[in-house]
């Protein structure tokens, strides 16, 4: 879209690749199309035969040895990512705020239920009730 062509090149060139999926059925003219958007390292691949693969997890290596990547000053989330960063950085906050104000632990525990729920949704990680529960049972709660 043209947002993501912004926003490719609202970022340093050195710090960014740009990894196509389905190589096995693209057209040239279409990843041309997108070549012609910024000097960015490209990587095609096929998650459906393998190709390029072993390119990009090389790619990703070598940008983690080098000295190019700056993770403290790079890091990149889309937006429904910084909404669920957001919100769990808000649900913390209260969270220690009630902790801080013995305001009751059931209320903190939570607040914290929904930041661990708003993290792991960050990185795809659905965190169902059963699993919250175990975590919560573990903690004596209201003592």
């Amino acid at each position: 879209t043209q947002d993501d062509f912004h926003f490719m090149k609202s970022i340093s060139h050195n710090r960014l690749f740009v990894v196509f999926n389905k190589s096995d059925i693209a057209t040239k003219a279409r990843i041309h199309h997108f070549e012609k958007a910024g000097q960015y390292k490209y990587i095609y691949i096929s998650a459906r035969t393998g190709e390029g693969v072993d390119a990009l997890k090389n790619l990703i290596v070598h940008s983690v040895i080098s000295d190019e990547t700056n993770f403290e000053s790079d890091i990149l989330l889309n937006s429904r990512q910084q909404e669920h960063l957001h919100i769990a950085l808000a649900k913390l906050s209260i969270g220690i705020n009630i902790i801080g104000n013995e305001e009751g632990s059931e209320i903190a525990a939570i607040e914290i239920r929904d930041v661990a729920y708003h993290l792991g949704s960050i990185i795809g990680l659905e965190i169902g009730d059963d699993i919250l529960d175990l975590v919560f049972s573990q903690f004596c709660i209201g003592k």
